[in-house]
């Protein structure tokens, strides 16, 4: 239970642009349950916000291995690896 409400505490933080918030709760729900997919999804945002396109571009990775049917994960990572080769900052793996 713990896990879900740190997951809808992060999701409700981060649409309020609280990242500091919703980066505290997620890794928290993620703790506790790091095979959920969207979770990781929110968390790879949450990272983007923050412009730490390494952290979430992994989580997007973690993402698309445990659901590579949902087509936004791969949509999100090549926004991002776009993103970083636009800036010279492709610093991932």
């Amino acid at each position: 239970m713990a896990a879900i409400q740190s997951a809808l505490v992060a999701q409700l933080a981060f649409q309020q642009q609280n990242l500091d918030l919703a980066q505290k709760s997620i890794e928290a729900a993620l703790q506790i349950w790091p095979d959920e997919p969207h979770w990781q999804a929110l968390a790879a945002r949450i990272c983007s916000q923050q412009t730490n396109r390494s952290a979430a571009i992994h989580h997007l990775q973690l993402a698309i291995q445990k659901e590579p049917e949902i087509a936004s994960y791969y949509f999100d990572l090549g926004r991002l690896y776009l993103s970083a080769k636009e800036t010279g900052s492709l610093d991932v793996q």
